[in-house]
Parts: structure tokens; C-alpha cells; sequence
């Protein structure tokens, strides 16, 4: 069994096709511990059972769907046989896929960690906006992923210069072209030999003149030059071994990310015979608790 669990983060908020987009009023969480007041039927929604967990700084929310029985086996493990169930009795489980979550008290952020690939997932969370924040005509709630872009911003704010880089690009036609940046001078080929061309590049400084500043600063200004187009590209895998203002090198990922945490389940917990849920709540609720300040920075822009 798995040692870590993953946690992930997101931002909700309404947008329309002629609004801007808005994070949830400051107490919203309060309108969902209300909900969760409510009875065992009135906080089911489309069969997935929404419970709010008291003791929280924000908000600790579990969702729950029902395991499908359909075509479910019991397994006599010894004898490796299937030991068929019928319907009846596989309809008095009550047994569920599971999701926690931990909302923050700002700006709709949240993090989460589901159980397994059958737990309910960003659908089921909007669903339970909708019912508890009903948005005007032609607005609708949805989330997306919270972007980490730690190494992006280390690189911007703190870099001297680059030792090697690895990037992939596809050329444009330019008429005119003066070759400035590491993406143009492909593009000065491709108009050369008058061809689209897919690059994937790779650049390390000869040794030698790696060891002084000046091509480092030149290598530096050269991926600057062309890094909003290069970053724009999906899986690009821009990679860099930058020289930081600390004096440290550090091999640094370009490419924003979203946001994943794996944490480690506590040797208790691991060595147990039975993982319970409220393990997972507690997992989701330190990692959002370590996270919270990283995650308004990132949100504040």
C-alpha cells in the first residue's frame, strides 16, 4: 500500500462570457457550514453525500459517493476462486469513494486529496457552489488549478546567468528577421532553408567558458528574449541550470505546474491494519495549513 498521499489545490470562482471572473465574498464558508447542518438527504446531491467537519481554521468538507455495485466480486483469496453476490445483498454496503477537502478562508482556495479514481471530483464540488451560491443568468461556477510557478519567479528575480538550457519550439515565418533570442535563431533556419521546422534544442556552455560571466549573462538574455513565446508552448519542458544571486546553481523547470503536494502518511497510520478517513482529513488539513501563506502569494499575483 501507498506510503503518500497526493494533495492538490485549486481556486473556484464564477465567470460568464460578459463578467469578470470573481472568488467567492469573504465568509462564503459560512453559507456551507449552514448546509451542513441540513439532514442526511437534503446534503445528498446527484447521490454523493457532502459532510462538513468541525475545527477548522477554513473549512474541512468530505465528499462521499457510493461504491457502484454493479458486477462487484468476493474473491476467496485462499482458494483464488470468485464467490458470486447477488444484488441484494451487495445494495446493503455502505461502503464510498471518497474525497476531503479544505477550503481557505480566501480567495475560493482549496485543497484536496481523493481516495481513489472513483472518488467524486471537481464536478461534484461545483455542484455543491451551485446549490449553496446560485449564480445570475449567464454565470456559472467552475475551478482550475493553482499554478506553481516557484521556479519561474526564482529564475526572473534572482538569476545571474544560465550554464545550459533545453527547450523545444516550433519556428515561425518572419519577414525581416533579426536573430535575437534563442527561438529566432530558429526561426532565421527555418526562413533560410524555407521549412516549418519542430526544434528540440539543447545548450550547454563548453566548460571552459562556462566557468566566466559573460557567456552566462549572454545565454541568460538570449532565453529571455524569447521565453513568453517558448512558455506559451504546451509540454515544452523549458529547463534551465541557472547561477542564482545566492551563489548556488540550481537546476530549475520553467513550465508552470499545478500545484501537488505528496505527503507521507505517518509510520501509525501506514503500519495499521485499516486507514481510516479521518486520517485523510487530517492530512489535507496540515499540508493546507503549511501551504496557506505560499498559496495567497501565488493568488495575489
Amino acid at each position: 500500500m501507498s506510503t503518500k498521499r497526493t494533495v492538490t489545490f485549486w481556486q473556484c470562482f464564477t465567470a460568464g462570457t460578459r463578467s469578470a471572473e470573481a472568488w467567492p465574498k469573504e465568509g462564503y464558508l459560512d453559507t456551507i457550514r449552514t448546509f451542513g447542518e441540513r439532514d442526511g438527504a437534503e446534503r445528498t446531491i446527484d447521490d454523493i453525500c457532502y459532510v462538513v467537519h468541525p475545527g477548522s481554521n477554513g473549512l474541512s468538507l468530505s465528499m462521499h459517493k457510493p461504491i457502484d455495485r454493479d458486477f462487484l466480486t468476493s474473491v476467496d483469496w485462499s482458494a483464488g476462486t470468485i464467490i458470486e453476490t447477488s444484488r441484494s445483498t451487495r445494495a446493503d454496503s455502505n461502503f464510498a469513494n471518497s474525497t476531503a477537502v479544505q477550503f481557505y478562508p480566501k480567495y475560493g482556495a482549496l485543497a484536496l486529496s481523493r481516495v481513489n479514481n472513483s472518488s467524486p471530483r471537481k464536478k461534484a464540488l461545483l455542484t455543491l457552489l451551485d446549490r449553496c451560491f446560485p449564480t445570475d443568468q449567464g454565470m456559472h461556477w467552475d475551478m482550475r488549478p493553482i499554478m506553481d510557478k516557484t521556479s519561474l519567479n526564482l529564475f526572473l528575480n534572482h538569476s545571474r546567468g544560465i550554464t545550459a538550457l533545453t527547450t523545444s519550439f516550433s519556428t515561425l515565418k518572419q519577414l525581416g528577421l533579426e536573430a535575437q533570442g534563442v527561438a529566432t535563431y530558429g526561426d532565421q533556419l527555418a526562413n533560410k532553408i524555407d521549412a516549418e521546422l519542430d526544434i528540440e534544442l539543447t545548450l550547454t556552455l563548453n566548460a571552459r567558458r562556462a566557468a566566466t560571466m559573460g557567456p552566462r549573462k549572454r545565454l541568460l538574455e538570449a532565453l529571455r528574449v524569447d521565453l513568453p513565446r517558448l512558455l506559451s508552448g504546451k509540454d515544452n519542458g523549458t529547463q534551465v541550470t541557472a547561477l542564482l544571486d545566492d551563489g548556488t546553481t540550481q537546476v530549475l523547470d520553467l513550465v508552470e505546474q499545478n500545484l501537488s503536494v505528496q505527503e507521507e502518511i505517518t509510520d501509525e497510520v501506514a503500519e495499521s491494519d485499516a486507514r481510516l478517513f479521518n486520517e485523510l482529513l487530517c492530512i489535507v488539513k496540515r499540508v493546507s495549513d503549511v501551504w496557506e501563506d505560499r498559496i495567497y502569494q501565488m493568488l495575489e499575483g
